[in-house]
């Protein structure tokens, strides 16, 4: 019998990047597949080697990632999202300056800010915010998918077939 994806999902909340490797290793040590994104790649990656286990880093979709960043260089991106750690990840991926206020985020739970938000400025709504909110008049900066790339795509099958070809032999 083959492997399929049996998914353990880590909320940011119990994470802390200085202890995220401890983690692993105490937590899911017997994974057969690590998957992250890039903001927590470089704590992974060190654990999951000592672990022996594969790591798929997800990237995001590259027209996804710029647009993001040609709505930074004109001047603003407004991000909806449930996390307000949401947009420091994104100002981190995305090189912005702390001190620099180019990106605002809106927490969907503000009702008052979601509806003060021009419908016709687009907005990176996260798939959280936009389950919390349901269905709200705004532009999307970019649909829900494909946010990762197709490179990611690749590599999550290429795991799950040399995986499965492993459970096989």
């Amino acid at each position: 019998m083959g492997l399929g994806f049996d998914v353990h999902l880590v909320s940011p909340d119990s994470l802390h990047v200085q202890n995220i490797g401890k983690w692993l290793v105490d937590e899911i040590g017997d994974a057969d597949l690590i998957v992250t994104t890039s903001f927590y790649a470089r704590a992974v990656q060190g654990a999951a080697e000592r672990l022996g286990t594969p790591v798929v880093m997800l990237t995001t979709h590259p027209a996804f990632e710029a647009e993001i960043r040609r709505r930074l260089e004109a001047g603003r991106l407004t991000v909806v999202a449930v996390d307000p750690r949401f947009g420091e990840r994104i100002r981190t991926v995305y090189g912005e300056d702390r001190n620099d206020n180019r990106t605002q985020v809106i927490l969907a739970d503000d009702a008052q800010a979601v509806a003060e938000l021009d419908p016709a400025e687009p907005v990176l709504l996260t798939r959280a915010a936009h389950e919390r909110l349901g269905d709200v008049d705004l532009t999307l900066l970019f649909p829900h998918s494909p946010s990762f790339s197709p490179h990611s795509a690749r590599e999550l099958a290429e795991a799950l077939i040399r995986l499965n070809q492993k459970a096989e032999a």
